[in-house]
């Protein structure tokens, strides 16, 4: 797993669709039944992995020239829109949610999504919408978001109200959502050094016993190479540094393939990062999909990765 973002060629959308995965309400007021910062966050937590879910994932586009259709689905999300290019990326995206559930959170969602972006040497979007929740004390959410660009920190008002509490987005503060992705994704780039050079510890049936020669991973348990193929492994990251973290530890990972594609999976461990503001990751994944051969990475999961100290549902990182 080099990266499992979707890789999208214009930085304008990058970091405005960063700046929506990263936002997590902080104060808290109004009417009606108080619904505290805490529980609030988590509730949000649920739309936004629903949104990284999809900004993950490969979306299909359709039209010889703009304006153009784009579409994607999985289970509990179908988001359709458009894109127009006049010198820059425009989108306008619709996110419908049809009881998606988060492992995490405990939340199961319904409702629609609404973003909107327009690029440029200033970006503006919107996201608004209006989901209903069952699993915990949020029941509903409308979001009246604005974000503005210029390159810098993002600026963004509105609201988001859970229940009847709004929550100013002006003091909007940075969630682990984002953060959590980031560092996911350089254990997935240790796994993957460790998985792609195969060739030199796995290529046979037996015991698995061989330490990389900068001494940054080991691996260690059995092999079975054929038809199917069987890995029974522990390895561990040692200093393993992918920009901008450098992690350490300790992982039993299973895994079990066929003709270069994962057919199971499971992964469980724990990781200690430096360089930025995720500490420990702690991983309990299983329904592990993707590729082997000719690169491996991880493709889905579910599960539970937790991330100083909050659990995020795997398949949104995926």
């Amino acid at each position: 797993m080099s990266r499992c973002l979707k890789v999208i060629g214009f930085l304008s959308l990058v970091l405005l669709i960063s700046v929506f995965l990263t936002a997590c309400p902080t104060s808290s007021g109004g009417g009606g039944a108080t619904i505290t910062t805490a529980q609030a966050t988590t509730a949000v937590q649920t739309v936004v992995g629903a949104v990284s879910l999809m900004m993950n994932s490969k979306w299909t586009e359709t039209g010889i020239s703009s304006p153009y259709t784009e579409s994607y689905s999985t289970t509990g999300l179908v988001m359709t829109g458009t894109k127009t290019v006049v010198g820059s990326n425009n989108y306008v995206l619709t996110i419908t949610l049809l009881n998606y559930s988060d492992a995490a959170t405990g939340y199961t969602v319904n409702g629609t999504i609404n973003f909107s972006m327009n690029g440029g040497a200033t970006t503006t979007g919107t996201v608004t919408g209006d989901v209903t929740l069952s699993g915990g004390p949020v029941t509903k959410e409308t979001w009246n978001i604005s974000i503005t660009s210029t390159g810098g920190a993002p600026a963004y008002t509105g609201t988001i109200t859970c229940n009847d509490t709004p929550f100013d987005g002006s003091t909007l503060s940075i969630s682990g959502t984002n953060m959590a992705l980031s560092a996911a994704h350089v254990v997935g780039d240790g796994l993957g050094a460790v998985m792609n050079a195969s060739s030199l510890w796995g290529a046979a049936t037996g015991p698995v016993s061989y330490s990389s020669p900068t001494g940054l991973w080991s691996v260690t348990g059995t092999a079975t190479i054929g038809s199917t193929d069987t890995y029974v492994l522990t390895i561990t990251l040692s200093n393993y540094a992918s920009s901008p973290y450098t992690v350490s530890g300790t992982c039993n990972f299973s895994l079990t393939g066929s003709a270069g594609a994962i057919t199971s999976g499971t992964l469980t461990g724990t990781f200690i990062f430096s360089g930025g503001p995720v500490t420990t990751q702690t991983w309990n994944v299983s329904n592990i999909s993707g590729t082997i051969t000719p690169s491996f990475q991880i493709s889905g999961a579910t599960g539970t990765i937790t991330s100083n100290g909050t659990a995020f549902d795997a398949k949104t990182f995926f």
